[in-house]
């Protein structure tokens, strides 16, 4: 997850046959909603008349076209790697194409991605803003998600100032802000008839909450008791889980040791993306760490949350590339597919999911169609190709719904 720049503008490019097949998926899409989003049909909405589930999610982002030009290692190959649809301009026409897309890979719900108002006296940035205009767009406008579930991804981190050493402490405007900003878009989005619930509560993923400290814990609490005195009662999933977070006093915390106190002020707690960039994760030999820490990562703090009556939401991940982005920083890649010609997807799900089924009502996948960090489940076409650098020498290609089509077969076996 990156905070995107604006560099370029553009509409849906590809091919027409491309064009043409957006076009049925919107209206088909478009069916399904005036079907009756939410209702009780006959269609078999996993979601629907159970206040329990196990839900599919990935997290979804709205910041295209603008973020096409902060740049994917996809767009630097030869030949490249593309979206199936072009580079799209995000839009419920395009909602429309990705729900018909999520619902063949068996994903319930989108984890739509929103960044809070800008501080009073500053602009914001301007593609953020878009964004978050363009998810609150999807609801008022009714169209474009079929029977899609959404939920919201508020990303806390752009209410402080995160270029020092990592440790983020919210200002009591900051709190004023988060409280006042999350009550309003909770009266705007929990009503609407795909929004998801657990247990008849609306469920707010809030982002990055393992680095803030000074009583955060405390926050969080106050912000729930505000949106109960305005009849919400929202299901809060909190960004805990990492290899080191930071404690109350301000300091880092040990590796792997949980910060209880802000843990135990949410309903569930997830990780985003476990993978560390210390190194220790690069190579054959090291996804094969990644995998296998990764998972004892997710039982200690499985087992730390359930000390506090907290629940886990464990995360899967297709794969990780952002040497398109970042390639001054030369981070790992986590390649898709491995020597052995098993999808990493499948390997996650095998060490990462498999273990925790049936003891969280979520699951998420990170993510939909974040480009720039290479980690979406989205159809690509391109390829195949390779370079010494940008996928550190291993031949990739799109695949086009692959990775939908596997994560389907693997979702199957969670109790619906």
């Amino acid at each position: 997850m990156i905070a995107p720049f604006l560099r370029r503008t553009g509409a849906v490019r590809g091919p027409s046959a491309v064009r043409a097949a957006l076009l049925a998926a919107v209206a088909v899409a478009s069916t399904v909603w005036t079907s009756g989003c939410g209702g009780s049909s006959g269609g078999g909405d996993p979601l629907q008349g159970r206040s329990r589930t196990s839900a599919l999610g990935a997290a979804y982002y709205s910041w295209f076209p603008e973020n096409w030009g902060f740049g994917t290692y996809g767009q630097k190959l030869e030949p490249p790697i593309a979206p199936l649809l072009g580079e799209y301009g995000s839009g419920s026409v395009t909602l429309a194409a990705h729900s018909v897309f999520a619902r063949q890979g068996g994903l319930d719900f989108f984890l739509f991605d929103v960044w809070p108002v800008p501080r009073p006296g500053t602009g914001g940035d301007e593609t953020l803003v878009r964004a978050r205009e363009r998810v609150l767009d999807y609801y008022r406008a009714g169209f474009g998600l079929g029977r899609q579930r959404t939920a919201l991804l508020y990303e806390v981190q752009g209410l402080v100032d995160v270029s020092g050493t990592g440790i983020l402490r919210l200002d009591a405007e900051g709190e004023r802000i988060l409280i006042d900003d999350l009550t309003a878009l909770g009266r705007e989005v929990f009503g609407h008839p795909s929004y998801l619930k657990v247990d008849d509560r609306p469920v707010v993923f809030l982002y990055l909450t393992r680095s803030f400290t000074g009583g955060f814990g405390d926050t969080v609490r106050r912000l729930r008791d505000a949106m109960r005195a305005q009849g919400m009662d929202p299901y809060l999933v909190g960004e805990e889980v990492y290899w080191y977070v930071t404690g109350e006093d301000g300091r880092i915390l040990n590796e792997r040791e949980p910060n209880l106190t802000r843990l135990a002020a949410f309903d569930a707690v997830w990780t985003y993306n476990p993978l560390y960039s210390d190194g220790r994760f690069c190579g054959d030999a090291g996804i094969d760490r990644f995998l296998s820490d990764t998972h004892d990562l997710y039982v200690s703090y499985r087992d730390a949350a359930r000390r506090v009556g907290v629940e886990f939401v464990p995360t899967l991940l297709p794969g990780y590339n952002d040497r398109g982005v970042r390639p001054g920083l030369a981070y790992c890649t986590v390649p898709r597919e491995r020597a052995s010609g098993e999808l990493f997807l499948a390997q996650s799900w095998d060490r990462w999911v498999r273990p925790f089924i049936g003891e969280s009502p979520l699951v998420l996948s990170t993510t939909f169609n974040e480009w720039n960090e290479g980690s979406q489940l989205e159809p690509a076409v391109g390829g195949p190709t390779s370079d010494p650098f940008l996928t550190e020498g291993a031949v990739v290609q799109g695949n086009g719904t692959k990775y939908l089509d596997a994560l389907a077969g693997l979702s199957s076996e969670l109790p619906r």
